[in-house]
């Protein structure tokens, strides 16, 4: 008769915490994505503004690494056309009503937000991926959002 008491205790290398770190790795990458895809939104919702002095560009820069980094940047509009940042839009801002102001005040906050919480995520799934690979994992690239991340845009 086999005992059954103390058959979890088996296989000792079956608990290593691998799982988790894969599956905390699959929860950031798909956080990651989210954060990317309100990135885009908050950038073409800049943009429906007509005649608009600056706008926000999502910057994407073309690569084969994993986890790209992903910026939103302030634009200036109409023939000046470059990057700028937010302390040089002021005198343009004073110009603006109130109402208008606020709103891209707003912009402005969130995306500093979504810039930072994407370089956090960012460094988080790098860290698990790491981790794993250290541990000599095999990781996989196969998750929805993991195929997203890793697909070089094309411009």
């Amino acid at each position: 008769m086999k005992n059954d008491a103390c058959h979890c205790f088996s296989d000792a290398k079956a608990f290593k915490g691998k799982g988790e770190f894969r599956q905390a790795l699959s929860v950031a990458e798909a956080f990651l994505f989210q954060i990317h895809e309100e990135m885009a939104l908050l950038s073409a919702q800049s943009r429906q503004i007509r005649n608009r002095p600056f706008y926000l560009e999502l910057h994407k820069p073309v690569t084969t690494t994993a986890y790209r980094v992903w910026k939103l940047r302030w634009r200036l509009g109409g023939a000046r056309n470059g990057h700028t940042n937010w302390e040089h839009l002021a005198p343009q801002l004073d110009r603006m009503a109130i109402g208008e102001r606020d709103w891209y005040v707003q912009f402005n906050v969130r995306m500093l937000e979504l810039n930072v919480i994407e370089l956090v995520t960012r460094t988080r799934c790098r860290w698990f991926r790491s981790h794993l690979l250290q541990l000599g994992e095999m990781v996989s690239d196969s998750t929805p959002a993991s195929r997203e991340l890793n697909k070089v845009q094309r411009r």
